[in-house]
């Protein structure tokens, strides 16, 4: 009875650690409604974290979309060596005042999936040759050390009220 007991319980946990992977894959490929009413909201409001500026969704807005494009032909950067994951153009918003860039990821729970995104767009932004941030902006930390890792990383960010001192700056 104790043998089948403990293979009851090792059963259970392999089922609640596949199930768990399963809602962060769909999570990952569907989205979350929450997350993206939030992801409107800030692109539709960016100049109130931004101030003066342009921009937006790269996805949505064809303006954006081109203007990208055309810093990176400038560039003369393949964007087809570009791994569709690094690029800035599914970012969910960029902006920009002059040659300054920010490439922004958006979520309402911020975590190291959404940190370490904005950090390789900006990077593929780099390369056409512009000075860019990368930056998170949500409603909250998804867990308590995600503000240091954006820290190590170098992503500034919004969270909450809470501006980091470089997207300040």
């Amino acid at each position: 009875m104790s043998q089948t007991r403990q293979e009851f319980r090792t059963g259970l946990q392999r089922v609640q650690a596949e199930v768990s992977g399963l809602d962060h894959w769909i999570l990952g490929e569907f989205g979350c409604p929450e997350d993206e009413q939030y992801e409107i909201y800030i692109v539709a409001n960016a100049v109130t974290v931004f101030g003066d500026g342009e921009g937006g969704s790269p996805r949505r807005d064809y303006e954006v979309r081109r203007h990208l494009l055309a810093l990176f032909r400038a560039a003369g950067v393949d964007l087809t060596t570009i791994e569709e994951a690094d690029s800035p153009l599914v970012a969910d918003l960029v902006w920009w005042r002059g040659n300054r860039y920010c490439v922004v990821e958006i979520s309402v729970k911020v975590d190291d999936h959404d940190i370490s995104r904005a950090k390789a767009r900006a990077e593929t932004l780099k390369l056409a040759g512009v000075e860019v941030m990368p930056v998170v902006i949500g409603s909250a930390w998804a867990y308590d050390d995600a503000r240091d890792e954006a820290l190590k990383a170098g992503v500034e960010w919004r969270v909450g009220k809470e501006y980091s001192q470089g997207l300040i700056e």
